[in-house]
């Protein structure tokens, strides 16, 4: 079972040296960008790109459903074989913290480390994903109401 959850940002990301099995959620802008992730002891990783935006914006990628279902799937593969996850964008502000939000909340019910600065999680991938695990019964919330982060 993962023991830790690391968000970095891109730069940090390309230079990540685990000595145990870990796996990387990565998120870029466009596929074009996706950043050089070292393949030292990582036994998975999930490339996805989306813009770091809360309403659709004609020309940017909106996070959806798709995109929650792919995390999900690639955390239920991974995480009783890996020590760490890190997740990255290119600032580790909000996009990469929004996603370590949800899935701390799904693995552990405590998200809060990610919600505090320097972090700013994206609302509308973290809203996201806990209605789409929450959908797939991948977890249950504790009460029927969201907060607004």
């Amino acid at each position: 079972m993962a023991r830790e959850i690391v968000v970095l940002n891109r730069i940090h990301a390309e230079e990540f040296d685990c000595p145990y099995d870990w796996a990387c959620i990565s998120i870029a802008n466009t596929e074009r960008d996706f950043a050089v992730i070292p393949v030292d002891n990582r036994i998975g990783l999930l490339q996805l790109a989306f813009a770091d935006i809360t309403q659709d914006i004609p020309g940017y990628q909106l996070f959806h459903d798709d995109h929650a279902h792919d995390i999900l799937d690639f955390v239920t593969h991974n995480w009783d074989h890996v020590v760490t996850l890190m997740i990255h964008c290119d600032a580790g502000i909000s996009r990469s913290s929004a996603v370590a939000a949800a899935i701390a909340r799904l693995k552990w019910q405590d998200e809060s480390e990610f919600l505090e600065p320097p972090f700013e999680p994206n609302p509308i991938v973290y809203r996201t994903i806990r209605e789409v695990a929450t959908g797939r019964g991948d977890y249950q919330e504790e009460d029927d109401h969201w907060e607004d982060d």
